[in-house]
């Protein structure tokens, strides 16, 4: 009788043992759902541009990009959503930007730590720079409007990248917060920066640039010779194209960290 129940014990330990065992976390992490840390070194640049490309609800290139400088995210989004423009955070999910320090979050790390917030930013920035087209706007406080900071992401990531690659953006306009009469050139591809910085924007309607319609004062677009025939066309087709009937309005990011 004890042989027979040896062999059966035996025989349930090795079926048993055949199985494999889970590795739990600790109780107390099991119940509230506790998720391991995303690291930083997963967000280069080169996935947050490939993952844009696989969003079905963007059309990329964007020749609709705004970008700002500190303190105008939420003016920026705004202003995007009434202009049929794009902003960085309409780009990807809003799940990247989830910053609560729960253990359910595996953003938590990346947002609570400065260096490395920074640095998934600045990787997304890029990224974004990469994906624009054309013209494009950049938005300053009012503060800032006649000495743009240098030290941030615009200027030391975001213009660098535009101007630097081969030929994509072509121009790029400054925008005192939301005044559309405000605009002025910053930067064209083909005219020497000196004759075009903080210009009116005539400067590139003259040379068949696109410029939104709603930007600028009448005198920009009846000045010279600029609003010829030809022109007028180029710009309406540049417009056209501008418009894919896709909305990027969705609902405002508020994202409490300030980014350098």
């Amino acid at each position: 009788m004890i042989g027979v129940l040896v062999t059966i014990l035996v025989g349930f330990a090795v079926r048993v043992s055949s199985y494999p065992v889970p590795v739990y976390l600790a109780s107390s992490s099991r119940s509230q759902g506790h998720v391991q840390c995303e690291t930083v070194d997963k967000y280069t640049v080169d996935w947050f541009e490939k993952l844009a490309w696989k969003q079905k609800r963007l059309d990329l290139p964007l020749v609709n990009a705004l970008f700002y400088t500190r303190g105008m995210s939420e003016m920026a989004q705004k202003y995007a959503c009434d202009h049929d423009l794009a902003t960085i955070w309409h780009i990807w999910p809003t799940e990247l930007y989830q910053h609560e320090d729960e253990p359910t979050n595996a953003m938590r790390c990346i947002h609570k730590d400065a260096s490395q917030r920074q640095r998934f930013f600045e990787n997304m920035s890029e990224a974004y720079a990469r994906l624009a087209e054309g013209t494009v706007i950049v938005m300053h406080n009012a503060s800032d409007w006649t000495n743009p900071p240098q030290d941030g992401i615009w200027y030391r990531v975001e213009y660098k990248t535009m101007v630097n690659a081969a030929d994509a953006v072509t121009t790029i306009l400054k925008l005192k917060e939301d005044e559309n009469g405000s605009a002025l050139v910053v930067w064209d591809r083909e005219l020497p920066l000196t004759s075009v910085f903080e210009k009116p924007i005539s400067k590139v309607l003259a040379i068949g640039r696109h410029v939104p319609s709603w930007l600028g004062t009448k005198l920009d677009w009846v000045a010279g010779s600029i609003e010829s025939a030809s022109q007028t066309i180029l710009r309406m087709d540049a417009d056209a194209g501008a418009h894919s009937g896709k909305t990027l309005c969705e609902p405002m990011v508020h994202y409490p960290y300030e980014i350098a």
